[in-house]
């Protein structure tokens, strides 16, 4: 399905939003800023931190991982997403 809607140029706002970044992104409410995102439903106690995958300075894609609303905003689980997306 993301794939699909990748390939047609319908990427989620998250997504959109990462591709011209090279930090996290912060969607607090997923289910209301990104309605093509396969993560829309996972809860209103729920946000997605989605970042770009680079190596080398190339882009590979992103990724978006769901959490809490408040684990989101902590910066050891920031630093982490950040680590793994670099």
């Amino acid at each position: 399905m993301a794939i699909d809607a990748a390939q047609k140029g319908a990427l989620p706002h998250c997504q959109q939003a990462t591709a011209t970044v090279s930090d996290l992104v912060l969607v607090d409410t997923p289910q209301h800023s990104c309605p093509a995102c396969p993560l829309r439903d996972i809860g209103s106690t729920k946000a997605c931190l989605t970042a770009p995958l680079i190596h080398d300075d190339r882009r590979y894609g992103v990724l978006t991982v769901a959490f809490s609303r408040q684990a989101a905003l902590y910066e050891e689980e920031r630093n982490l997403i950040q680590e793994v997306s670099h």
